[in-house]
């Protein structure tokens, strides 16, 4: 509404620039544009969440020895690819991590492992992970109050 208010006077012509330059790249990338992140970013979900059920499941490793190599994993996502995987987890793709209502308690692997705890504060857009995962281990557990 602000930058409609600001630059109502060109809001038309933005929008026809945008539609044109969607075009365009859709007509280079043969509807690639359509298909979003998606096609970017579902194998690397996929392969982390067959990895950490891989973990999760081994019934040769103690449950201290999960944690352990699921950390090692976490260790190598930045803080905003915890970002990502938050958002992936809260949509109707990754609800397999945690929130499916088909899952029960002991397969909740955000939590159980802490997969999201670097997420770093302003990063969110003002989404609470502590509402989606209340019993999660934030590395900065607490929320500014505007």
């Amino acid at each position: 509404n602000r930058f409609y208010e600001k630059y109502s006077s060109i809001y038309e012509p933005i929008l026809e620039i945008i539609k044109n330059l969607r075009q365009k790249y859709n007509q280079g990338r043969k509807g690639y544009y359509y298909n979003g992140h998606q096609s970017r970013l579902g194998h690397y979900f996929r392969h982390l969440i067959r990895t950490v059920r891989y973990v999760h499941h081994n019934s040769f490793l103690t449950k201290e020895q999960k944690r352990d190599y699921v950390g090692i994993l976490r260790a190598q996502l930045s803080n905003h690819e915890h970002v990502l995987l938050f958002f992936n987890s809260i949509s109707d793709l990754g609800l397999a991590w945690e929130l499916s209502k088909k899952l029960q308690e002991h397969e909740k692997l955000i939590t159980q492992y802490d997969l999201i705890k670097n997420i770093p504060l302003g990063s969110i857009y003002g989404f609470r992970p502590k509402r989606y995962y209340p019993k999660i281990n934030l590395e900065h557990d607490f929320e500014v109050r505007l």
